[in-house]
């Protein structure tokens, strides 16, 4: 696989036109479905479905759209920080689930307030925030948290909490709990729910509403490691996961719907760094960062 696959591959999808698309990247169309079809070889999934009139992405592609987006997202930034006399960059790491409505202003507001400064973003799982915090892989990370408390996998980090997100149910278009106006935990208790791959089981149980009311636990047949993952699980199999509103702004699918769960406590989404490595530049961003969310 290499980036101009990854490009190729973006502009298909956004066009859903092998011809337009071609002709925006200035190369033949048999060089451009021969670099698609090399790819989809390579991944052994089909990303896109042709058809004699039309293009579209498969639930593969579309999963993959994303992740390719952000790819080419940190090669551009890496290329812009490169050719910067600023010096190093901060390097912040985010998941898909985190609301972009609040990446943006913060982002915004750091290149605002300091231009000469860098930021990277590197994409990261669930459970790989706070091992990339203490191994110094990133220097600050977005992070979700109880309320009242955090995980064992947040431990000897500092969090400076930004904003209130509450949960919801993702569940498929056909399913019976779609057309709820809300639903509470005991109303999940029949559907076997997505669970969190790679988290402690204090984590995997709070993002499953373990234990219940009645002192049961949520039935789990399959588990997720990105929140990409989770929804292609949801509209595979028809199982429930429980996320947060920002996920459901961020991912809208016309195959899933998201509920509000009304009975259970909100997540937190904070910003997380560790106090023995934090540089000032890293103590600055989340100043930037807390005031951007506050406005947002």
């Amino acid at each position: 696989m290499n980036l101009r696959q990854l490009e190729y591959f973006v502009a298909v999808a956004e066009e859903l036109h092998f011809s337009r698309a071609a002709r925006h990247l200035g190369v033949s169309q048999p060089a451009l479905s021969a670099q698609i079809k090399a790819l989809e070889t390579e991944l052994g999934v089909s990303l896109v479905t042709r058809t004699s009139r039309n293009v579209t992405l498969t639930s593969k592609g579309e999963t993959f759209l994303g992740d390719a987006r952000v790819i080419l997202g940190q090669v551009q930034t890496a290329i812009r920080h490169a050719q910067s006399p600023a010096g190093p960059a901060i390097r912040l790491g985010t998941t898909t689930s985190i609301d972009v409505a609040i990446e943006r202003a913060i982002l915004a507001a750091y290149e605002t307030e300091s231009p000469e400064a860098g930021l990277t973003l590197v994409m990261l799982g669930w459970a790989e925030v706070g091992q990339a915090l203490r191994t110094g892989r990133i220097d600050v990370g977005f992070v979700h948290t109880p309320p009242n408390g955090r995980f064992p996998e947040h431990d000897g980090l500092v969090i400076k909490k930004l904003r209130i997100d509450p949960r919801v149910v993702a569940v498929r278009v056909d399913h019976e709990l779609a057309e709820r106006s809300e639903v509470s935990i005991d109303d999940l208790n029949p559907f076997p729910i997505v669970g969190s791959e790679g988290t402690s089981k204090v984590e995997r149980d709070w993002w499953m509403g373990n234990p219940r009311p009645d002192g049961s636990a949520a039935k789990s047949e399959r588990s997720a490691r990105t929140v990409h993952e989770t929804l292609g699980l949801v509209a595979l199999y028809g199982d429930v996961a429980i996320t947060c509103e920002s996920t459901a702004r961020v991912l809208n699918r016309a195959d899933l719907r998201f509920v509000p769960l009304v009975d259970s406590e909100p997540a937190v989404l904070g910003l997380a760094w560790s106090s023995d490595t934090a540089s000032d530049s890293v103590r600055d961003f989340v100043e930037i960062a807390r005031r951007a969310a506050a406005d947002a």
